[in-house]
């Protein structure tokens, strides 16, 4: 096989290959809110685990999920929205407004309401606002708050 054919395949299977690394990598603009939502109906904490970039930390601040307020690594995240999610049954969880689509350093809020239940008490509504960052072309959770 000439040279110039070899390289040639080359780039092209680089070429090809690369978006899919790239979406694997972080999530595409419209993922963030999927992505939250899956962890918090389903318990799905992979898809929260792509929301985190792994040498960045998080701020949470939720008396209501009984968060002290700080910032807290990828892996703390999990931890404790596996603790909530743990002895909480989830009713409903949905977006009230997501992210739009702001520039690459423009941070972005999506609000969501959350319905839950803990054993046999009634149900319970909080709301929280999610700030997200647009990093290598996708999003990163960096902020988790409740709101009133």
């Amino acid at each position: 096989m000439p040279k110039t054919r070899f390289l040639g395949l080359v780039l092209g299977l680089h070429l090809a290959l690369a978006p899919s690394f790239a979406a694997d990598a972080r999530p595409q603009r419209s993922a963030p809110i999927e992505l939250l939502g899956n962890a918090f109906r389903l318990g799905d904490l992979q898809s929260l685990r792509r929301l985190l970039g792994s040498d960045e930390k998080v701020y949470m601040a939720s008396a209501n999920l009984g968060f002290d307020a700080g910032y807290y690594s990828a892996d703390q995240v999990c931890l404790l929205i596996r603790g909530v999610l743990r002895d909480r049954t989830t009713l409903k969880f949905d977006f009230l407004s997501g992210p739009a689509n702001p520039s690459q350093d423009s941070p972005s809020v999506a609000v969501a309401r959350w319905i839950y239940r803990r054993g046999n008490s009634r149900e319970t509504t909080v709301r929280l606002s999610f700030m997200l960052v647009r990093r290598d072309g996708g999003w990163v959770l960096k902020e988790v708050r409740d709101l009133p």
